[in-house]
């Protein structure tokens, strides 16, 4: 794999212990800076016990004071379950830790001692053998590695709390189960799809905003959130270089045609022959020009929807909907907590105004973020079957049980 590997094996400083990794620290007593932890998969005999709370003490009691702890783990042929249980272990031993997507299937858990995760240091890319390392790839930006994050001990705590079992030496769930999740060709799909949805309310519930993307190209297009950010940017580009680049983009080409059509029939002020069937269209629209922006609403576009609404004179039903999705994209949890009472009033909600996901998880975070805490379990109540293991139904159930205790 040269060149690409010659920092690894042509660098003086480069120590090589040929060893297991449990046995190694537990001869030594160094402390380290980083500790990366990228096993093979724990269906092979013996590795998953690098993913336990007894490895983690290990990882722990080596890492320098300011140290950082990296956990690659898979999100294919395993479930949600399993990695709860892997979750629940690491989340015993520290104070703070962030998931991020590293590949569709893959994660990347980054935790510290601190009671805080230290911030990426992008002086680091400076670095003239580093610079000269990434000048041949696409540049790892803050934007791209802000949308990659997928949750923390903040959103993740309330539900590892609640008698999630760790693994563990002495209670080996991935041991157990890592060969039936891969025989089985399981998926994490929990895991594997916490940013996709339009409201992201793991963001939400930890406050952190998502800036509308500015990027029109990324280190990660394989990624949904990171390619969804590429095609907002490319949206809000002048129309000439929109168009110029919809020449070589399908999925932009997709997008601008709906945008268009959309911003044209607004123009022109004539209500649609079917208002759901053309709100389907807003709600497509809406999604491509913000893709995975938290808190952060293109108020050109609303604003032009609300005033076509009006002067249409639409009904009920549809401007609800409109300023739900408005207010949820803002963040206005007051405006959200009443749009989505308003929407869940019309006998015709069920029919698809507002995605089931942006309807639930919107209304219940919102009714949570200005206290109404009854007001958000009669939500999720309705809103959710008897049951539900979908682990971000669990996640909200973790935030009402906590929500409801205070």
């Amino acid at each position: 794999f040269l060149p690409a590997n010659r920092r690894v094996f042509d660098d003086p400083r480069s120590r090589f212990a040929i060893e297991d990794a449990r046995a190694f620290f537990a001869a030594g007593d160094r402390r380290y800076d980083l500790i990366l932890s990228e096993p093979s998969n724990p269906w092979v005999s013996g590795v998953s016990s690098l993913f336990t709370r007894e490895f983690y003490d290990q990882v722990d009691r080596h890492l320098a004071p300011n140290g950082v702890f990296g956990q690659w783990i898979h999100l294919y042929e395993i479930d949600d379950e399993l990695i709860l249980g892997i979750l629940a272990a690491l989340h015993e031993r520290f104070p703070s830790y962030a998931l991020f997507y590293t590949a569709p299937m893959d994660m990347l858990i980054v935790a510290s001692r601190g009671d805080e995760l230290p911030s990426p240091d992008w002086a680091v890319l400076q670095f003239p053998g580093v610079a000269a390392d990434l000048a041949r790839v696409v540049p790892l930006t803050a934007q791209t590695l802000e949308l990659l994050r997928a949750g923390s001990r903040t959103t993740l705590g309330p539900l590892l709390d609640r008698g999630i079992v760790a693994n563990s030496d002495f209670r080996p769930l991935l041991d157990l189960g890592a060969e039936r999740g891969r025989f089985l060709s399981r998926t994490a799909e929990g895991f594997a799809s916490l940013n996709a949805p339009r409201f992201n309310f793991l963001a939400a519930l930890e406050r952190r905003r998502i800036p509308l993307a500015a990027e029109i190209g990324t280190a990660t297009p394989e990624i949904d959130n990171a390619r969804a950010a590429t095609l907002s940017a490319r949206l809000h580009a002048p129309d000439t270089a929109a168009t110029r680049m919809a020449a070589r983009d399908g999925q932009l080409a997709s997008a601008l045609y709906r945008k268009r059509t959309l911003e044209a029939m607004m123009a022109h002020g004539a209500p649609p022959a079917d208002w759901e069937l053309w709100f389907r269209t807003v709600v497509a629209v809406e999604s491509d020009l913000h893709g995975p922006a938290a808190g952060a609403a293109d108020e050109r576009f609303y604003g032009a929807l609300m005033q076509y609404l009006a002067r249409a004179k639409a009904p009920e039903i549809t401007t609800a909907a409109a300023q739900l999705m408005h207010a949820l994209a803002a963040w206005d949890f007051p405006a959200a907590s009443s749009a989505a009472d308003r929407v869940l009033a019309d006998p015709s909600f069920g029919t698809g105004w507002v995605p089931p996901d942006m309807l639930r998880d919107g209304g219940v975070v919102a009714k949570l973020m200005i206290g109404d805490v009854a007001g958000a379990r009669r939500l999720y109540d309705r809103l959710t079957s008897a049951g539900a293991t979908d682990l971000r139904a669990r996640i909200l159930g973790a935030y009402l049980l906590a929500a409801e205790r205070d």
